[in-house]
């Protein structure tokens, strides 16, 4: 059914002569259209805040616009914040709808009065566009053909197409509008710079360590080798302090966010106060299962000293160049390709050693990655005198262990009680080999702990350098350098 001005001219003389003979006052004529420039700009007005925030969202999407570490607002809750978002996104979805449906009306209109009508299911599309249940009511596909009818097909596949087009634009602009107005983390290369240690390759990266160094005892002698950042010993009081706080049951309890950060299940700063060399992260994991390894990661303190200080210079010219706040802009990220030194370590069972007893076991290393069977050694010079405490040595093992850096030896208290697997005349000890060596790595800071540590980070353990000279079959170590961190069979 079309209703149109047809109806209205036909019926015209008649309501004209009920109007003159009936009874009361003359009926004044109706302004039916009437011409305005002003009334018409009013009525666009509507369209033009949607269309400022519109440009304005895609605008800043488009270009960027670095607002700050955080989002920063006089409210200081980001779930607040947030929530205020989504409401501007609604509010902007609503004017959207509202601009389309006074467009979608104003055509209706423009048919009712000056073309052939409409069909009554396009009648209320003004309103019903934005509902998804609309295209697919009866109404609206019966009203289809009339943008076929043999006048004015163009006008009216065109008035077809803008409901079709309105529908599909009202359901999209609610979430597009949520998506373009939450602020997104974003990262922007802001320099980058190619810097040189001093040094040769094998002085920061050796392979051989039984070289004279017998400065390391003017520095590292009379209890300041576990103090002094360069000594062999140096990690020793942040080991100390961090596994001293585990037990067997809470040795396996992680931090959550460890493994996110590192790869790994552990890690924790290695630092000293006496020391220029900024704070370094080590990380590692512990074994897991018999066949299973200890290892641990930390960063080059050359390079990290180098990088600090180079992103302090950076910094500061940064902040001389800026007028933003440095709590707005604080969110860096530093990183380097670099070599980071790793140490795997895996021991054998525990094993009752008596007083005489030389036989320990330590596992092998059958190929650089892997470790192999446990074979049994022959230590002259063990502990013959009982001991009430934890005891702890260096062993050289035999060529036949394969790339072997060191083991270690672990002897427990003597008859800590009257058993007889724990005499006085026995104790429980463990042996470990231990491989050292050099594995790319990108050594990294970033907003969650700058200036706090640097951490290795996208370890590539399948690229490893053993750190064992190739002509020597296992690194070679000074005496003096073992007896600063423990004595030496």
């Amino acid at each position: 059914m079309l209703i149109s001005l047809a109806f209205l001219r036909r019926t015209k003389s008649s309501r004209t002569l009920a109007t003159s003979f009936g009874p009361g006052p003359r009926e004044h004529k109706k302004v039916l259209v009437t011409g305005s420039l002003q009334t018409a700009l009013w009525r666009s007005a509507i369209h033009l805040l949607p269309i400022i925030m519109s440009v304005t969202i895609v605008t800043i999407n488009l270009n960027g616009k670095y607002i700050g570490a955080d989002l920063m607002s006089p409210v200081k809750s980001e779930t607040i914040n947030l929530l205020l978002l989504q409401l501007i996104a609604k509010s902007h979805e609503i004017m959207i709808v509202a601009s389309l449906s006074v467009m979608v009306m104003d055509f209706v209109r423009h048919e009712l009065m000056f073309g052939g009508g409409v069909p009554l299911g396009l009648i209320g599309a003004g309103i019903n566009f934005n509902r998804l249940d609309f295209f697919l009511r009866k109404e609206f596909y019966g009203s289809l053909g009339y943008a076929g009818a043999h006048d004015s097909k163009l006008r009216k596949s065109l008035f077809v197409g803008l409901v079709v087009v309105a529908g599909l634009v009202a359901f999209l602009a609610g979430p597009a509008s949520a998506v373009f107005l939450v602020p997104k983390s974003q990262g922007w290369r802001v320099g980058s710079k190619t810097f040189s240690i001093v040094g040769e390759k094998s002085q920061f990266w050796p392979d051989d360590l039984s070289g004279n160094m017998s400065e390391l005892h003017r520095w590292c002698g009379n209890g300041s080798s576990t103090t002094v950042a360069f000594c062999p010993a140096a990690g020793y009081r942040s080991l100390w302090t961090y596994w001293g706080t585990k037990n067997g049951t809470s040795i396996q309890n992680a931090p959550s966010y460890a493994k996110e950060l590192s790869g790994s299940r552990f890690y924790w700063p290695i630092s000293s106060p006496s020391s220029l060399i900024p704070p370094l992260y080590a990380l590692g994991d512990t074994r897991n299962g018999t066949n299973g390894n200890t290892f641990l990661v930390q960063a080059h303190a050359a390079v990290a000293t180098s990088l600090q200080r180079l992103a302090d210079n950076w910094w500061n010219a940064f902040l001389a160049s800026t007028d933003l706040p440095p709590n707005q802009v604080d969110d860096r990220i530093v990183s380097a390709e670099v070599r980071s030194a790793i140490v795997r370590l895996r021991c054998s069972d525990p094993q009752l050693l008596r007083t005489l007893d030389q036989i320990v076991s330590f596992p092998s290393i059958t190929r650089e990655s892997d470790f192999g069977q446990s074979f049994p050694v022959k230590i002259d010079g063990l502990h013959t005198n009982p001991s009430d405490h934890l005891r702890f040595s260096w062993v050289r093992l035999p060529s036949g262990f394969g790339p072997v850096s060191i083991g270690g030896l672990f002897e427990s208290a003597w008859g800590r009680n009257d058993t007889e697997e724990t005499s006085s005349s026995a104790r429980i000890v463990v042996g470990c080999s231990v491989q050292a060596g050099w594995v790319p790595s990108t050594l990294f800071t970033d907003k969650y702990n700058f200036w706090t540590g640097w951490y290795p980070w996208n370890i590539k353990f399948n690229s490893r350098t053993p750190s064992w000279h190739p002509n020597l079959t296992a690194l070679q170590m000074a005496e003096y350098h073992l007896e600063l961190i423990g004595s030496t069979y």
